[in-house]
């Protein structure tokens, strides 16, 4: 396995990402000084532990409550659960404060503040232009779309929806519905970039 240190890689608006980089470089240079202290293997228990003390350390104070929408939170709900013990407990409906349908609900693994872009890739290049002459926006229309669409499409985080916004990157199609990507923004070997190559025209 190799582990590649992108020197200008930028982790500034991700920062669990870069939160676990650290955690994971502190621990290879501490294998690397002493790696008896953990049994000469990256993979042993006294490693694993060392990256999540690591990792914990690191982490602002809270980072861990998942923190949501009226200033609740998931680990709210599965320890005192405050609200509901406040409104709802005294009257002793239930055994337990504690809300588990409600934190499984609202707990979501990856962050789901992104936007699927179509880009003109392969098929995708065909889509778009197919896309940009139609305004009928029924559903079984954009679902059949979507559906073609997928293989075709990448997420991206507000910030940099935002990014591409400024720049014009982005093309509305389907008053709205499904957005796409302006070919200047995609290069064949590395895909989305957020830098403007050379002007391709679209043809419709």
């Amino acid at each position: 396995m190799y582990l590649v240190n992108c020197t200008d890689e930028n982790l500034e608006k991700l920062t669990e990402i870069q939160a676990g980089k650290t955690a994971t470089l502190q621990l290879l240079s501490e294998f690397e000084k002493n790696p008896e202290k953990f049994c000469f293997d990256l993979a042993s228990e006294s490693a694993v532990l060392c990256y999540y003390q690591n990792l914990y350390a690191n982490m602002p104070a809270g980072a861990q409550n998942y923190t949501l929408e009226k200033g609740s939170s998931v680990f709210d709900f599965l320890s005192v659960n405050e609200k509901y013990a406040n409104e709802q407990y005294t009257q002793k409906r239930f055994g337990l404060k504690q809300a588990f349908a409600t934190a499984g609900e609202k707990f979501q693994v990856f962050s789901q503040e992104t936007t699927d872009i179509l880009v003109p890739y392969g098929k995708g290049k065909d889509l778009i232009a197919d896309l940009c002459s139609r305004t009928d926006t029924q559903f079984y229309i954009k679902k059949n779309w979507t559906e073609q669409a997928k293989p075709f499409t990448v997420s991206v985080y507000r910030f940099q929806k935002e990014q591409l916004e400024q720049q014009g990157g982005l093309i509305s199609l389907l008053n709205g519905t499904i957005l796409a990507l302006d070919p200047s923004f995609y290069d064949s070997e590395i895909g989305l970039t957020f830098t403007q190559k050379n002007l391709e025209y679209l043809e419709v």
